[in-house]
């Protein structure tokens, strides 16, 4: 059996890091760099857990939409061919689709340019790759 085991000791009295305000401070102790990283790391988990939350949530939105747009379609209460944009808009509208960037992004709240008004569309759904 093989032991990995570390030949010599370890220094401990050399423990130079930066915190948390990016300043090189001295540690004594593993345990006071865990004291003073703790906090820190905790506070970056929720971030990053509220960041995959909010994604996974639009992403829900997203594929919901699509799903209501092809089973629309698939019933016949749907139907796209030969009629202008502006229809199929308020037909989408009726069903209650919401309207998102052409990459099917959720639009930002500050979007007050008209080219950005310009991108939010129906695009994500009524450009979907479908074959039959």
């Amino acid at each position: 059996m093989l032991k990995l085991t570390s030949s010599s000791e370890t220094n401990s009295n050399n423990m130079y890091l930066y915190d948390r305000n990016r300043v090189l401070r001295k540690f004594d102790s593993p345990e006071a760099i865990l004291d003073e990283f703790y906090d820190c790391r905790l506070e970056m988990y929720a971030k990053r857990r509220e960041f995959w939350l909010e994604k996974l949530n639009d992403e829900r939105v997203v594929l919901d939409a699509r799903v209501a747009f092809i089973r629309a379609i698939v019933d016949g209460s749907l139907d796209l061919r030969n009629k202008p944009s502006a229809q199929v808009d308020e037909e989408l509208l009726e069903l209650n689709l919401p309207k998102r960037l052409k990459n099917g992004e959720k639009p930002k709240a500050d979007t007050g340019s008209m080219d950005a008004k310009e991108d939010i569309s129906y695009h994500y759904l009524t450009h979907m790759p479908m074959s039959s």
